[in-house]
């Protein structure tokens, strides 16, 4: 996960804050509330994208015809990721570039 927990609470606070000033929104619950879920749902997300990372570099281990940061393999990581992403209902990239620096 490349952030931490500060910094998604950070995230939480700023759009909670932004969204209370909005005219057009009205919160039915406590603020609070709302960043708590705002910070979960991001975490879930980040933690599902380790997972899938981890997976696919599993997987891309284990394949002998493919050399490690070649062309080749980049497309196969972004491949294989965007099928796990898929069967999870998700529609987000991962690079293969920003994901091993």
């Amino acid at each position: 996960m490349r952030l931490n927990d500060d910094k998604i609470s950070d995230i939480a606070f700023r759009l909670t804050d932004h969204l209370a000033k909005d005219k057009r929104v009205h919160f039915l619950v406590s603020p609070n509330i709302i960043r708590a879920c705002i910070n979960r749902t991001i975490t879930a997300e980040l933690r599902l994208e380790d997972e899938i990372v981890q997976l696919v570099l599993d997987k891309l281990e284990h394949m002998a015809s493919v050399k490690r940061d070649s062309p080749k393999w980049e497309g196969h990581f972004e491949r294989m990721c965007a099928s796990e992403l898929a069967k999870r209902g998700r529609n987000w990239e991962i690079g293969a570039r920003e994901v091993l620096k």
